[in-house]
């Protein structure tokens, strides 16, 4: 029997991200139990997550933003582009069409190739 788990599989948040949420929660005067609590977690869920020992998905990072009241794309690491910084629906625009370009166009010509045989 296979293990069941309450929450939805979550990336491993990139260490950028937990600095950017640190300075936030600088400016702002809390600690990280602060946010865990202001979100309805344990300190144990604060402590975990500034660790890197708990996923971060995008509903998280959004509500974080909204709980530390910054933007977003405040919480994201920069552009390796030069350029101002992009708000939160571009970068996530662009994640998304880095995704379709890199996986999903490959295996619709691949299942292209494969049906004209």
């Amino acid at each position: 029997m296979g293990t069941s788990t309450k929450y939805p599989k979550q990336q491993k948040v990139d260490s950028r991200i937990l600095k950017k949420i640190e300075i936030a929660l600088e400016a702002k005067g809390w600690k990280p139990v602060h946010l865990g609590r202001a979100l309805g977690f344990s300190d144990t869920w604060s402590h975990n997550l500034m660790k890197g020992k708990r996923g971060l998905d995008i509903s998280m990072l959004i509500q974080i933003a909204e709980k530390l009241e910054v933007d977003p794309s405040s919480l994201l690491p920069d552009s390796l582009k030069e350029g101002p910084p992009r708000s939160f629906e571009e970068y996530i625009e662009s994640i998304m069409m880095d995704v379709f370009e890199k996986k999903i166009i490959p295996l619709i010509k691949k299942e292209f190739i494969k049906n004209k045989e």
